[in-house]
């Protein structure tokens, strides 16, 4: 179930990519070169990628998380939580839409076009050094979750990702040390995979839980028996002195008393015949064992 619903969120993630990039264009004439404006752009599309995976907030991720460092007091844009895990994602606007569009139009030159995403590598590369430096990576939020060896530094505009994607480190994806560079596609599919990931470990949390909890049934049952063994056995040794008791008074205790009558020594009282006690418990079997 949890591989085919998978399956159905990779089929969307390019109609919310392409949702994503429509409301870039249409931010574009609020925005305008506030780079300010642009940074809070970055964060409304990490909520939004959350949301869209049904992710709960305070639950599965945090926003606006302030956190202490060897290197000072920060601000994260946001955390996402699994189990005693996290991972740490902050948005980057480096490059105001403006630049972006004017790298569309066809007016632009090419030592022009040139001179941007020279400039945009630039500065992409020089935020992720900052980020490398500040020490998120050996952090622990809440006194619970611990951070890995990296963090996501999230460009909201694919575009200026793919400047930037022949900058990464080929096998590890990482700008930086530590860092790894993720655009709106990237980021969909790495949220995608850790809420899906987190999901199975909370799956396999419970059926631990269900094991354990099966495991003390099981037990408890086994102390039941043992219980019932005893009682039963209690109740044959009764019945066993009991009989003794029935067949010392038939043969013993009756024929003085009958002895006592002929000589015309009686009561008011009729004796009735005790009688032995025929049936026993059946004895306890184990239970068949499951191949």
């Amino acid at each position: 179930d949890y591989f085919t619903r998978i399956d159905t969120s990779i089929l969307n993630l390019d109609s919310v990519t392409k949702d994503m990039k429509t409301e870039i264009n249409d931010f574009s004439k609020i925005i305008g070169n506030s780079s300010s404006q642009s940074g809070k752009f970055g964060e409304y599309q990490l909520e939004n990628l959350f949301k869209f995976h049904n992710l709960q907030k305070d639950i599965d991720y945090m926003t606006q998380v302030s956190v202490k460092t060897d290197d000072g007091d920060y601000r994260l844009d946001a955390v996402l939580l699994s189990q005693e895990k996290c991972l740490i994602i902050d948005s980057k606007a480096t490059s105001n839409i403006e630049v972006i569009k004017e790298l569309k139009t066809e007016e632009t030159s090419k030592d022009r076009i040139d001179q941007i995403k020279k400039e945009i590598k630039d500065k992409v590369t020089n935020e992720a050094n900052k980020l490398s430096k500040k020490g998120y990576h050996n952090i622990v939020l809440n006194e619970k979750y611990h951070t890995p060896e990296f963090i996501i530094m999230f460009v909201p505009n694919e575009n200026v990702f793919l400047i930037v994607k022949e900058l990464l480190n080929k096998e590890t994806n990482m700008i930086a040390e530590g860092v790894i560079l993720a655009g709106p596609d990237n980021l969909n599919f790495i949220i995608l995979m850790w809420h899906y990931m987190n999901g199975i470990l909370k799956v396999q949390d419970q059926i631990a839980d269900i094991r354990d909890a099966a495991t003390q049934i099981h037990n408890r049952f086994g102390t039941a028996a043992e219980h019932f063994t005893s009682l039963r056995n209690s109740l044959e040794s009764s019945i066993s002195n009991w009989n003794k008791l029935v067949s010392s008074v038939d043969s013993r205790l009756i024929p003085s008393v009958k002895r006592l009558e002929e000589m015309g020594i009686k009561s008011s009282k009729d004796f009735n015949e005790i009688g032995q006690i025929k049936e026993s418990p059946d004895n306890f079997k184990k239970l068949p064992k499951n191949n």
